[in-house]
């Protein structure tokens, strides 16, 4: 093994984690809530709502689809759907739903080139690091990162929706009128 390689499948193991993006999210949220930071409180937000979107998805579709992962031997066609057993839930790939929504919520968040850079880098190493591990098929992780891509772009529009609605109740008053009366 090529000591980069196993540097790289590392780090992109540990950033799709599911415990990276509970710790990540919970860490925005609560330092923007302690520190009074809006911007990362609402990033901890849009985080917690895009998780939650994909985790759905990622949760719902591995037992049902039940495909085999790459290591078993039996090629990308074997399905095994509602079993039990991990070695048939590859598709679609967990970690590349976790690490690509980590990356598109804070890319999405941040005004500087490199650092964006930095964050479709470290996504991409998780990408990297389930095909080199032999736990994904390419388009196990294709559609974690799709799903991801879609849960991070729903959950952005829908809450800045709310946020401009709550901006617009704030200046106008509303009051019931029961029966026409004044």
């Amino acid at each position: 093994q090529v000591p980069v390689l196993v540097v790289v499948n590392n780090v992109g193991y540990c950033y799709g984690y599911p415990a990276s993006g509970l710790i990540l999210t919970g860490g925005f949220y609560l330092s923007g809530v302690v520190f009074k930071n809006e911007w990362a409180r609402e990033t901890g937000v849009i985080l917690g709502t895009a998780f939650a979107t994909s985790t759905l998805l990622v949760s719902v579709l591995k037992p049902v689809i039940g495909r085999t992962r790459p290591g078993n031997g039996t090629g990308n066609l074997n399905f095994h759907p509602f079993s039990p057993e991990a070695k048939f839930h590859s598709f679609p790939s967990g970690h590349s739903a976790i690490a690509f929504t980590l990356s598109f919520v804070l890319a999405k968040r941040v005004n500087n080139k490199t650092l964006k850079i930095f964050f479709y880098t470290i996504a991409a190493s998780t990408a990297f690091c389930r095909l080199y591990s032999n736990a994904h098929w390419l388009s196990d992780v294709y559609l974690g990162g799709t799903m991801a891509w879609f849960s991070t772009t729903g959950s952005i529009k829908h809450l800045s929706t709310n946020r401009f609605k709550a901006l617009r109740s704030t200046h106008v008053s509303v009051r019931p009128n029961i029966g026409g009366m004044t």
